[in-house]
């Protein structure tokens, strides 16, 4: 289950790159997003819970608001609101697909995790009053370079491997 990232969809696979323009001379030999951006979220432990789609999303999304805002919006997202909220093809600790996260983040939000901490929570508080969203989440070519420069100019990235049988 590749740690609970399922594999994507049709329509994600269909999904068109954007062009990304930058001097490939440019590319430093090594770097590390830790040095440039002291904000950068620590790992998290899921557990024994197949919720990589879920951490490793909202990492990001918590990462890149804290690059946006040069420091000033940092905050940890509650995993567990995705995990028990975004039940929309999603199977929760059993495994869930990145694009629906991204796409439930957009559209919904999520809450900062004080407000839901990471456990198997059974209600939640009726009167939350953050919710973060975000842009829709986009592809970029898969070639080294534009990770790179992606990673560089934008911050975290996420990848994905994805296995055929033949």
């Amino acid at each position: 289950m590749l740690t609970g990232t399922l594999p994507p969809d049709e329509k994600s696979l269909r999904m068109h790159p954007i062009k990304l323009h930058y001097d490939e001379e440019q590319l430093p030999r090594e770097f590390d997003a830790r040095s440039k951006w002291d904000h950068i979220s620590k790992i998290r432990d899921q557990g024994w819970c197949g919720a990589s789609w879920a951490f490793s999303t909202l990492s990001i999304a918590q990462d890149r608001l804290a690059i946006a805002s040069d420091g000033k919006e940092v905050v940890e997202l509650s995993p567990q609101n995705l995990l028990s909220c975004n039940r929309r093809g999603q199977q929760a600790c059993n495994g869930g697909h990145v694009e629906r996260a991204w796409n439930y983040l957009r559209k919904i939000g999520v809450v900062p995790e004080d407000a839901i901490p990471t456990q198997v929570a059974t209600q939640f508080p009726m009167n939350r009053k953050e919710l973060y969203t975000t842009e829709p989440a986009y592809r970029i070519a898969s070639k080294e370079g534009d990770i790179m420069w992606e990673l560089m100019t934008n911050g975290p990235v996420q990848g994905k491997f994805i296995f055929k049988i033949i």
